[in-house]
C-alpha cells in the first residue's frame, strides 16, 4: 500500500500504478469530501500520513539521512538497516519510560 495526498487522486494514476505494480494500492482521500464516510478514510489517511512524515522527518534530522554518500548498495542498506533498528530502539526506550513513542528529546533530559 501507498498513502498519498489528494494530489495524487487520479484515475489514470492508479491504472498506471497496476501496470507497474499489480501488487500495490495507491491509497489517497478524495479531491471533494463527499459523504461521511470519505471524510472518516480521509482522516485516517491524512493521520497516517502524517506519522510517517515524522518518522521521515526525524530520520533525515537526527540520523542523517538526507545526504547519504553511500559507495555501494551494500553500504546503503546497512545504513538504512541501521537507521530503522536506531529508530525501534529509541521507540522501545520511549514506552519503557512511559513517552509518547516519537518523542525522543525526552529520552536525554
Amino acid at each position: 500500500m501507498v498513502i498519498g495526498d489528494r494530489n495524487y487522486h487520479s484515475p489514470a494514476l492508479q491504472e498506471e500504478l497496476k501496470t507497474v505494480a499489480p501488487h500495490a494500492r495507491l491509497l489517497t482521500p478524495p479531491k471533494k469530501k463527499t459523504s461521511a464516510e470519505d471524510k472518516r478514510r480521509s482522516a485516517l489517511l491524512s493521520r497516517l500520513r502524517y506519522r510517517i512524515e515524522t518518522v521521515i522527518s526525524q530520520w533525515c534530522g537526527r540520523l542523517q539521512l538526507k545526504a547519504c554518500h553511500a559507495r555501494d548498495t551494500w553500504h546503503l542498506s546497512s545504513r538504512l538497516l541501521r537507521a530503522v533498528l536506531c529508530h525501534t530502539l529509541c521507540i522501545f526506550l520511549a514506552y519503557q519510560h512511559g513517552f509518547k513513542p516519537l518523542q525522543f528529546a525526552k529520552l536525554l533530559d
